[in-house]
């Protein structure tokens, strides 16, 4: 029974069979891969342990191999999936590896390793063990190079002008060991990723899409991870490279150049460095703008881990303030001057926080605890957040409580106070 015939399909509408990968051996993160009786393949990337659905992002793509046969009582699949496709520990001997059939006609879902029924058969915490008698081999060079190149023409017959663009970029991956990744990208164009659902947000707050951007997505929840829920949250990537015009519709903002590495340190560390570039657009109201994110993990206990995190956003040539040219950037403040007050631009935000995220071996308790604090040009007063909770699950019982707690946040006026500072608390 198969309902469709895309990429990435819906794992519950769909026979199917995949395979669930763990090469760290920490339980938390890995791979999947799956395929339907039709050839069609589904892979994507496991965080948080596959614990929740918020633990598989099936945005990510990579290259790998299959085949299908079909019979009269049953199908088989044949896959192929490179070292060069999938990040691991080459040191670690052990992988944790499950096997997942989906069978829609019976209603049945079936694991290689028994999985408690309150939990996701796919969660790493129930797999089995693949042992290496030595090192897996190395992925040997493994760099991907998409590049583009737009060329258009225009003519006005009336007028006897004409106008020619070229425009080009690329994005590429390099993988610098079998568990770090380096993304890089020039003037990236994205129009090769899918375009988002249409949704009626009927909520008071924001609608986060998700990200679906390859150089964005690779360890992805070491960026997006930290906070609790989206009100929370410090870092937002689709934020990057998109805003909103004077009647409020979303254009997209050229990004000029990113850099990103992210992956393992050992057994214990993971590491995410990121930092883009974007053009000044007047036609937007904005100036010119870096973006960069550093976040530094270290697991402890058996399936938890501590991180420390940092994203700063710079505003850069603001000499000058002028609210028709950069109407994105006009929160000011006066400033005194000898015998006058000048306006002043806020410039820059930088966030600060810490997160500890605790996961029990057998899934059944787990938690968050996180702070954060805000810093600004002026607004940073009380500008932090902290919150967590706690979540205890059996078969028959499941109990979660949590808490959330948001500083006051003084702010200037939009716009100009030509007597003296004007400060309102939201």
């Amino acid at each position: 029974m198969v309902q469709s015939l895309r990429r990435d399909f819906e794992w519950s509408l769909n026979d199917n069979v995949g395979i669930y990968l763990d090469p760290y051996n920490d339980f938390t993160n890995g791979f999947f891969f799956g395929i339907s009786p039709y050839g069609v393949q589904r892979e994507g990337l496991i965080s948080g342990g596959g614990k929740g659905d918020d633990g598989y992002n099936i945005n990510w793509d990579n290259k790998w191999y299959s085949a299908v046969r079909r019979l009269e009582d049953r199908w088989i699949a044949e896959i192929a999936i490179p070292f060069k496709s999938i990040r691991y520990n080459q040191k670690e001997l052990v992988w944790n590896v499950n096997f997942i059939r989906q069978d829609l006609k019976r209603n049945e879902v079936s694991s290689w390793i028994a999985t408690p029924i309150q939990f996701f058969p796919s969660s790493l915490a129930w797999t089995g063990k693949m042992n290496w008698q030595g090192p897996a081999p190395h992925a040997g060079t493994n760099i991907s190079i998409i590049p583009y190149a737009i060329a258009s023409t225009s003519k006005d017959n009336e007028s006897g002008t004409s106008e020619n663009k070229l425009n080009g970029g690329f994005d590429a991956k390099v993988g610098i060991t079998p568990s770090l990744n380096l993304d890089l990208t020039v003037n990236p164009d994205f129009s090769t990723v899918e375009v988002d659902k249409q949704i009626i947000n009927l909520t008071r707050f924001e609608f986060q899409f998700p990200e679906r951007r390859q150089f964005f997505l690779e360890n992805s929840d070491l960026f997006s991870a930290p906070g609790f829920g989206s009100i929370t949250q410090p870092f937002f990537s689709r934020r990057i490279g998109l805003a909103s015009d004077t009647v409020g519709n979303l254009k997209q903002v050229p990004i000029l150049y990113g850099a990103r590495i992210s992956g393992k340190l050992g057994p214990k560390w993971r590491v995410g460095l990121m930092n883009l570039q974007t053009k000044e657009t007047m036609s937007l109201g904005l100036p010119a703008q870096n973006y960069s994110v550093g976040v530094l993990q270290k697991q402890v206990l058996a399936r938890s881990n501590f991180d420390v995190f940092v994203v700063n956003k710079q505003s850069l040539d603001l000499s000058e303030y002028d609210p028709t040219k950069f109407y994105h950037e006009t929160l000011v403040k006066e400033v005194w001057n000898g015998s006058d007050t000048v306006p002043q631009l806020n410039t820059y935000n930088r966030v600060v926080r810490t997160d500890f995220n605790f996961i029990t071996v057998n899934n059944k308790w787990g938690g968050k605890a996180y702070y954060h604090y805000s810093f600004a040009s002026f607004s940073d007063r009380d500008a932090y957040s902290a919150g967590g909770y706690a979540s205890y699950s059996t078969r028959t019982i499941f109990l979660e409580t949590g808490f959330i707690a948001l500083g006051k946040i003084l702010m200037p006026n939009p716009g100009s106070c030509r007597t003296q500072p004007c400060i309102q608390d939201p």
